[in-house]
């Protein structure tokens, strides 16, 4: 199997991605994390295993997050004789579609698709192995099981070597038995293959003894059968010649009938013809008078429609004259008006341009602030606030609680001394931050804090000072200030760009560099406007002068249908008159053709003529009908009959003259053998026959058996002799010469797993090798799997970031490996590490960086 093409859509958080894989050589996917390398090698499995409307967790993990789409899988693929393309989309609108190329084009969609795809899979393809030889992401120095890999196991078989031979004594002895039967090239014996001779020649004696009492006893009931059919066909002979000899007078007579329903025909079509065409004279007599009456009116109902139409075209023309007089003055009111809407326009943009620099001079006389500043300034005050809370939440307090009113010095830290008066009963309380020094008469009070309400303190300071700083920068007393000013701003800035979008808009340019030479022109261009209205003529409403327009418009459209409707009204009139003057000349012709004169007739003559041919009409009908009734069949028919009776005569002779002579032969075979005593010739070789069968059997079960034992045991010891680790010891030391040196060796259990590795004389165990090693050990296992079923049976081997435990160097000849295995399979390696794009001969393909949910990308390709 081979991978040309994989294509995904909406997959996890990959939008669009598609790779184009080469079908053999050493492929490098490379990209980043989370740019959808595993998920190529997961799909394939999906597209493979799933049905597209499966509930299963794996499939169900693929449908994106951010977005309610359904992931889409394409790949193409090389599967033994096949070439198909197959796709699948999976949680919305399920869909899968499958089009094979080769060897046979056939399309299929739904579930067909997938058990079409999924036999085309069990007949080309050895799954086992595919997946064995495939290195998941996080899996280093694990060696793949192929203990059931099909494919593989016949292709070692294909190419094991033999060993030497075991259990030599016990086959000796059973080809000494078969030596009985059976010369040393396989062929039986004589002594057997002449039993088996006689016992077919006295098969074949008993054979013809039987055939021939069979013969005899079949010869007796034919000559039985034979002398009944006998009797029969002579007796269906005699019944023949009365038949025919009646047939031949019924011949005769269905002659003579014809001849009179031929004359009887002939008479009822004459009588027919003559009605018709007296039926037809009268129709023409009656359409004739009428006709004239029928064009004096078709006369009269064109001239008064040609006048109508003239009258029609008189309205239109003085309808067209109103339409362009008051299109003309719609277009003079319509100057004026745009005239007033320039200086309008004009007016409207001088405003907004004054409101427009009045704004851009408050922005630029106010200092500018950004959201980032004020959001620093509040962040700085929060730092503060919260410092000042520490300290308060754990600075040591003093609580100051006057009985009677009183006067205290206080100095904190190494301020002055303030003086604070308090009142009978007032309470009062200080944090000490650094120490604090309470004076009261006659006595003085000293605090000091500990280490950590100095720090306190120092970070209450220090906050308060940001603030202060950042506050003097940006120009405000305090956060409150900085969010009024910054909305402020925020609000100016925002009716600067909705006035000059409307001057963009009113004067028709870009930018805001062209406000002020738009604004020329459209004082020129009103100038203009304004001269040329008061040229023309007193301003009027234009609304009133385009429903004007609009009605004698209107009225104009209803003249030009009435005028055609009256042309059309005058074109049928002339047809009208055409046609009744042509069936008028028709009539004539008519009357001509049936021998009456053109310009007369008469109706009562011609119906007494219609009279007298229906009865004569009548007449002939009555005599046909007479001829017709009569049950006889006609000359046709009996004579078909009597040549059927003529030939089943000469049938029944021929049969007859047959039968006689085979009658006769029977009696005289019968005669001849009936005293020859088959029946006691064949018993005795019946008894000879089976006593043979039975010696010749028992020798050829015996020469069967010994036959089928002297083969299992040379295939037992073939089986035990076949080396089939031999083949892919011999890939893995030729692929890890270029790795490890020429002194690399490895040595293999049943189970196809490296158990040791040799280098340099030096054999370690497979389990006690570095972690690096062990991974590239278990890569070039499946790479010779890969190669020794690659004539037949190949499939793709996959390694997900693989080879992360290998170093610099050992990187780089793992790549000339690879290299190496890749030309007889395909290797696709995925992997983050730009070092594997280098090596030689990769086919490398660049995944697209990391984008933002909903963007779609493509893999790039290079040599």
């Amino acid at each position: 199997m081979r991978l040309t093409r994989l294509r995904l859509v909406n997959y996890r958080g990959v939008a669009q991605l598609e790779a184009r894989l080469p079908p053999r050589g050493l492929t490098v996917l490379l990209g980043d994390n989370e740019t959808g390398k595993s998920s190529l090698a997961e799909a394939i499995d999906l597209l493979f295993e799933f049905p597209d409307d499966s509930r299963r967790r794996e499939v169900v993990a693929t449908k994106p997050v951010h977005r309610d789409a359904g992931a889409e899988i394409e790949a193409d693929v090389q599967a033994g004789a096949y070439a198909f393309t197959y796709r699948k989309r999976f949680h919305v609108q399920p869909r899968t579609e499958l089009i094979v190329h080769a060897p046979t084009p056939e399309s299929r969609t739904g579930r067909d698709a997938h058990d079409r795809v999924r036999a085309i899979l069990r007949d080309s393809v050895d799954l086992e192995l595919w997946r064995a030889l495939r290195v998941s992401q996080g899996e280093i120095g694990t060696q793949p099981d192929l203990t059931a890999a099909p494919s593989l196991a016949q292709a070692l078989a294909n190419l094991a070597q033999e060993a030497a031979p075991r259990e030599e004594d016990l086959l000796a002895a059973v080809r000494r038995e078969r030596e009985r039967y059976f010369t040393p090239t396989g062929e039986r014996k004589r002594a057997l293959l002449e039993a088996e001779t006689k016992l077919q020649r006295l098969r074949e004696e008993v054979a013809v003894l039987t055939h021939s009492a069979e013969e005899l006893d079949a010869d007796a009931e034919r000559v039985a059968e034979l002398e009944l059919q006998v009797a029969t066909l002579a007796d269906e002979r005699e019944s023949l010649v009365t038949i025919e000899r009646q047939l031949l007078a019924e011949a005769e007579a269905a002659r003579a009938r014809h001849a009179q329903r031929e004359h009887a025909s002939t008479v009822e079509a004459a009588a027919d013809a003559r009605v018709r065409r007296t039926e037809k004279l009268i129709r023409l007599l009656h359409d004739g008078a009428a006709l004239p009456a029928a064009i004096a009116a078709a006369q009269q109902a064109r001239e008064q429609s040609a006048r109508d139409a003239a009258a029609a075209e008189a309205e239109l023309a003085a309808a067209d004259a109103s339409v362009a007089a008051a299109r003309a003055e719609l277009d003079r009111a319509r100057a004026n008006q745009a005239a007033a809407q320039a200086a309008d326009k004009l007016s409207t943009c001088t405003r907004t341009l004054h409101d427009l620099r009045a704004v851009q001079a408050e922005l630029a006389q106010t200092p500018a602030l950004d959201a980032a500043t004020v959001e620093h300034l509040a962040s700085l005050a929060s730092a503060w606030q919260a410092a000042q809370a520490r300290l308060s939440a754990q600075a040591t307090s003093v609580e100051l609680r006057a009985h009677e009113p009183v006067t205290v010095r206080l100095g904190l830290g190494e301020q002055e001394r303030i003086a604070l008066d308090l009142a009978a009963g007032e309470v009062r309380e200080f944090a000490v931050p650094e120490s604090l020094r309470l004076e009261v008469p006659q006595l003085q009070i000293s605090l000091r804090a500990g280490q950590g309400a100095t720090a306190l303190s120092a970070a209450a300071e220090g906050a308060g000072a940001a603030l202060r700083h950042g506050l003097a920068r940006a120009q405000c007393t305090d956060v409150a200030q900085a969010r009024t000013r910054l909305a402020a701003q925020r609000e100016r800035e925002r009716a600067a760009q909705e006035l000059e979008g409307v001057l963009r808009r009113l004067l028709s340019v870009e930018r805001s560099a062209q406000f002020d030479a738009a604004l020329t022109r459209l004082r020129d261009e009103v100038a203009s406007r304004h001269g040329r209205a008061e040229a023309t003529a007193e301003r009027v409403d234009v609304t009133e002068l385009q429903q004007h327009v609009e009605a004698v418009t209107a009225k104009q459209r209803q003249l030009q249908r009435t005028a055609l409707d009256r042309q059309a009204t005058l074109a049928r009139a002339q047809r009208a008159e055409q046609d009744a003057q042509s069936r008028l000349a028709a009539n004539a012709a008519a009357r001509a053709a049936l021998g009456e004169p053109g310009d007369g007739g008469d109706l009562a003559s011609a119906q007494a003529q219609l009279t007298d041919a229906a009865q004569q009409l009548q007449r002939a009908r009555d005599a046909l009908a007479a001829v017709q009734q009569a049950p006889m069949r006609s000359a046709a028919q009996v004579n078909a009959e009597l040549q059927q009776r003529r030939a089943r005569a000469t049938e029944v002779e021929d049969t007859l003259q047959r039968a006689r002579e085979t009658l006769t032969a029977l009696r005289t075979r019968l005669t001849v053998r009936g005293d020859e005593g088959l029946a006691e010739r064949a018993g005795r070789s019946e008894a000879e026959l089976a006593r043979l069968a039975q010696a010749v059997e028992r020798d050829r079960r015996r020469a069967a058996a010994v036959e089928l034992l002297y083969g299992a045991l040379l295939a037992a010891r073939d089986d035990c002799v076949q080396t089939y680790h031999l083949p892919i010891k011999d890939g893995i030391e030729q692929l890890g010469r270029a790795v490890f040196g020429a002194s690399f060796q490895v040595a293999l259990d049943e189970r196809l797993q490296i158990t040791q590795r040799t280098l340099h004389g030096i054999t370690v165990p497979f389990r006690e090798l570095s972690l690096g090693a062990r991974e590239q050990l278990a890569i070039l296992l499946r790479l010779a799997c890969a190669m020794a079923v690659a004539p037949r049976a190949g499939v793709p081997v996959l390694l997900d970031d693989a080879l992360g435990q290998s170093d610099p160097e050992r990187l780089r000849a793992m790549g000339l490996a690879l290299q190496l295995a890749g030309q007889r399979c395909q290797i696709i390696l995925l992997t983050c590490a730009p070092q594997r794009a280098q090596w030689p001969g990769a086919h490398v393909i660049r995944m697209p960086s990391r984008a933002e949910p909903g963007r779609g990308a493509s893999a790039a390709a290079e040599a």
